[in-house]
C-alpha cells in the first residue's frame, strides 16, 4: 500500500491487487470525515484484501477456488455471504447479456494463460467443464452444485468492477463524497470536486 498526499486536502492510495494497480483518489477538505488519511487507507486495504480472498482465481486458497475444488464431488456446497453476493450478480449479468457474460469459463482462461501450449484434448475438456447452465442454485441455503467436475469460476474484469463499487460505497460510509477509483479502467466516481479543490 502506498499513500501519497498531493495537497493538504487530496490523497492518492495505490494498491496492487487482482492482477492490476488500484488507484483511489479522494478529497477530505470539507471536514466530512473524522478519520485520518492513514486510517482511511488501512480500511480500504482491509476491504481489498477481504474481497481478493473471496474472488481471486489466482489465489489458490481463495473462497471461490476452494469452493470449486470442493464442488467437483457433485454435491451441494454452501457459499459465504460475500461470495454468494458476487455469484448472484454474475447470474444477473449472465441473464441480462443473454449468456454473453459467463463467469464459469475459468477452465478455459486458465489454459489460455498457461505457459505451455494446450492440446486439443485439453481445450475440449475445458470447454466441457464450462457453462453457466451447469451450475445449480439453492437460494435459500446459499448453496451451489456443479454438474460437471473441473468447472472453475473466473470473475475477470467484472470482479475488478465489483471491487471498485464496494470501495466507493466504503468511502461514502466514511463521509468522503469526492473520490475517483480506478482498477485497470474499471472506474467509479463520487461527486465532482469544487472549483476550489486542489490536487484532483
Amino acid at each position: 500500500m502506498r499513500l501519497q498526499q498531493d495537497h493538504p486536502d487530496a490523497y492518492v492510495l495505490t494498491i496492487q491487487a487482482m492482477g492490476s494497480q488500484i488507484d483511489v483518489r479522494w478529497i477530505v477538505g470539507d471536514g466530512s470525515t473524522r478519520k485520518s488519511s492513514q486510517d482511511i487507507g488501512q480500511i480500504l486495504q482491509t476491504d481489498i484484501d477481504r474481497w481478493v480472498d473471496v474472488m481471486s482465481d489466482y489465489q489458490q486458497d481463495s473462497q471461490v477456488n476452494t469452493l470449486c475444488r470442493q464442488a467437483d464431488d457433485g454435491n451441494w456446497h454452501t457459499c459465504s455471504a460475500e461470495l454468494w453476493q458476487v455469484l448472484m450478480l454474475c447470474d444477473q449479468w449472465n441473464r441480462w447479456s443473454e449468456g454473453a457474460f459467463d463467469a464459469s469459463i475459468g477452465a478455459l482462461t486458465r489454459l489460455r494463460r498457461s505457459k505451455t501450449i494446450a492440446t486439443q484434448q485439453q481445450w475440449d475438456q475445458a470447454l466441457y467443464s464450462s457453462g453457466w447452465g451447469h451450475i445449480q442454485w439453492d437460494p435459500g441455503g446459499k448453496k451451489i452444485r456443479l454438474e460437471r467436475p473441473g468447472l472453475r469460476l473466473d470473475f475477470g474484469a467484472i470482479g475488478k468492477g465489483f471491487l471498485v463499487d464496494r470501495l466507493g460505497e466504503r468511502l461514502l460510509e466514511l463521509g468522503i463524497h469526492r473520490y475517483c477509483i480506478n482498477a485497470s479502467g474499471n472506474m467509479v466516481f463520487g461527486q465532482v470536486p469544487t472549483p476550489q479543490s486542489q490536487g484532483w
